[in-house]
């Protein structure tokens, strides 16, 4: 099986552990309690980009290239570990300051761990796994650190202790840790432990970075909805929002294996073309048996999974079954820019969608609730597309002229 089939399968392996989880958190948490959860969680996400300091990237371009690793992997766990700490204490001051969260400073210290330093670990590593082809070893790893917080979760519920933020925190703290000593024996064992000590070189800066950057801003405007929910209408609204975008996550699975397949053709064309216009019909058709068996069965089947406390999430669930949508051609404009090493494209779009969705949060929240943050959301992924359909379209135009002139 090749590299994608792995990442395809274990991607959807993950989606699917991932939903179990929330479906226990949102059955067995008070629905506002589950909203605050989201939110800071939201907020931790919002950070990611900061962790390791886009170092992940010298670590794949030194094993791709058979170097020495062990001191660049060290310098990596050093640079997270500080900027964990620093966001540690950003998070801290956020929730008090601005969003008057009943959250303590351990819970915050335990959840910043889990879902900062041990996810940009583990994402570290796989790039190391990325360098040399391995991708069932990525696959292995993201099951199992999901899979270790999903078994948490059951055993605290089967001992008969309820679930709240302080409860979840340990139980994510707990499956991080026993992850990490495992994760950093293995690949202690695997890689090349001969000294070379570099820092981030001008290639790795110039190819990867900048997609780095772009997915942050990309990653900051899928999160700091949440915010804008839970500040200007309630926790609540926020919970029922979580549930809707899990369970269309769920959805897009079949869409993730059909752009999975569709990038090979892309990146062989040096992102000049695009595929075929009648691929474009597939999700659209996707979406238009979804929603009408959604339109009358979704509430029904929302309350049946979660209960009548997500009631409202059926309706925010009927607005984001449009994302596949606009998913696959961000999805197929994103790996053109990526192809064609057009990544300034990228960053320019993200973050002009990322402007657009704030102030369109800002202006809709107040009034629509959850239903403003989601149209918001649909706003900003269209205006990534277009810009991004559009800045290509330039490009490609200009080196087109300028290949016919030295000719």
């Amino acid at each position: 099986m090749g590299s994608a089939a792995w990442l395809t399968l274990g991607n959807i392996a993950r989606a699917v552990l991932q939903a179990m989880i929330l479906l226990l958190l949102a059955r067995n948490m008070p629905v506002d309690r589950y909203g605050t959860l989201v939110a800071l969680v939201s907020l931790l996400m919002i950070f990611v980009p900061l962790i390791g300091a886009g170092y992940e990237f010298e670590l794949l371009r030194k094993s791709s290239g058979g170097e020495p690793v062990r001191q660049a992997w060290y310098r990596y766990l050093s640079l997270v570990m500080l900027s964990a700490l620093l966001v540690m204490g950003l998070v801290f001051l956020c929730a008090h300051l601005f969003f008057d969260w009943p959250v303590d400073a351990l819970s915050v210290s335990l959840l910043v761990f889990a879902e900062l330093f041990a996810v940009r670990v583990l994402e570290g590593g796989n790039r190391l796994y990325q360098g040399q082809d391995r991708s069932l070893a990525i696959v292995k790893g993201r099951l199992t650190f999901v899979g270790l917080r999903l078994l948490g979760l059951v055993a605290v519920l089967s001992a008969g202790y309820s679930l709240d933020l302080s409860t979840y925190a340990g139980v994510c703290f707990v499956a991080a840790l026993t992850f990490l000593l495992g994760w950093h024996v293995r690949l202690s064992a695997v890689f090349d432990v001969r000294p070379g000590l570099t820092w981030v070189s001008a290639e790795t800066w110039r190819q990867q970075v900048p997609t780095a950057i772009s997915f942050g801003f990309d990653r900051v405007m899928s999160n700091a909805d949440k915010l804008f929910v839970e500040r200007l209408d309630s926790p609540a609204a926020v919970a029922n929002y979580s549930v809707a975008a899990r369970l269309v996550d769920l959805l897009c699975i079949p869409m993730l294996a059909f752009m999975t397949a569709l990038q090979p053709q892309i990146f062989r064309s040096g992102g000049r073309h695009g595929i075929d216009p009648r691929f474009y019909l597939v999700p659209v058709l996707y979406v238009g048996v979804l929603l009408p068996l959604f339109w009358c069965w979704g509430e029904a089947a929302v309350v049946w999974l979660l209960g009548a406390s997500y009631t409202n999430a059926s309706g925010l669930l009927l607005l984001l079954l449009f994302m596949p949508i606009t998913a696959f051609g961000k999805y197929i404009l994103t790996s053109r820019s990526i192809a064609a090493s057009a990544q300034g494209i990228l960053i320019g779009s993200t973050f002009t969608a990322m402007c657009v969705n704030f102030l369109l949060n800002l202006w809709w929240v107040p009034d629509y609730g959850a239903q403003g943050a989601v149209a918001a959301l649909l706003v900003g992924e269209l205006l990534v597309i277009v810009s991004s359909w559009l800045g290509l379209h330039v490009a490609f135009r200009h080196r087109a002229r300028r290949e016919s002139d030295a000719v």
